[in-house]
């Protein structure tokens, strides 16, 4: 009698355990707290397929984008969104998801910080585009749009370069930044709206006693204006004391 209690003790007992571990993994139905912002954080996308992943990050406002697709590897932009989700997907399922935090490195490589370049880069664009914009210096841009990459060398402009061009450049009108200037300005070419300006920094270069910073801008199908300044260091920053090579302006 005491053998035939204790097998159904044992067995009320694994019972009990089956019913534990069945509520806290739960069954799907209850509602989702999203995925922790984290630099490799996945839950909640991994193991979905692409379009539901995909939906689940337009859900909670994030950005996504899909850097491989099986063998197909696809070229990304090496800037930083916070939020933004990364996926690598096989056989339509989504295997690695990728949550960009600010002040981490983006998926496509580490950014540099560099204070010095972050000012040299703000003040130049300032002075372009209320000194040497082609209108005399006239205040005449109110949608002002930068790159985030480099020239066509792909490098992307530091989280603190963004930071020190948005507070720099805001005295002038609205700031956004675009992740394809080329693209951007195909888009606005035959009817460009009034006051738009498009910045790319095409060039950097810190030398031993001086600086110089390659600029391009585009304000219309016949608007734009492409120089290098050249700047020293002083005690409040950089002092920009004029351009070296080509000019180009219309």
């Amino acid at each position: 009698m005491k053998l035939r209690f204790g097998l159904i003790g044992a067995a009320l007992l694994v019972a009990l355990v089956v019913a534990i571990v069945a509520v806290a993994a739960g069954d799907g139905d209850g509602e989702s707290t999203g995925p922790e912002d984290s630099a490799s954080g996945d839950e909640g996308f991994v193991g979905l397929v692409l379009d539901d992943a995909a939906a689940l990050a337009e859900s909670q406002d994030r950005p996504w984008r899909i850097r491989r697709e099986d063998d197909m590897q696809f070229v990304l932009t090496d800037d930083l969104i916070p939020g933004r989700v990364t996926f690598e997907v096989d056989a339509g399922i989504v295997t690695v998801a990728e949550i960009e935090l600010p002040n981490t490195d983006p998926p496509g490589g580490p950014v540099v910080e560099d204070t010095a370049a972050a000012e040299l880069i703000a003040s130049g664009l300032f002075r372009l585009l209320s000194v040497d914009n082609s209108f005399g210096g006239a205040d005449v841009f109110s949608d002002i749009r930068v790159a985030r990459s480099i020239g066509s060398n792909g490098d992307a402009l530091a989280p603190l370069d963004l930071e020190m061009i948005a507070d720099t450049l805001s005295q002038l009108g609205s700031v956004r930044f675009i992740d394809d200037a080329d693209t951007e300005i195909n888009g606005l070419f035959d009817a460009p709206p009034l006051g738009v300006a498009i910045v790319v920094v095409q060039r950097i270069d810190l030398l031993d006693d001086h600086a110089e910073l390659e600029l391009r801008l585009w304000c219309g199908s016949l608007c734009g204006v492409f120089l290098t300044y050249e700047a020293v260091p002083t005690d409040g920053g950089w002092e920009i004391t004029g351009t070296t090579g080509p000019i180009a302006v219309s």
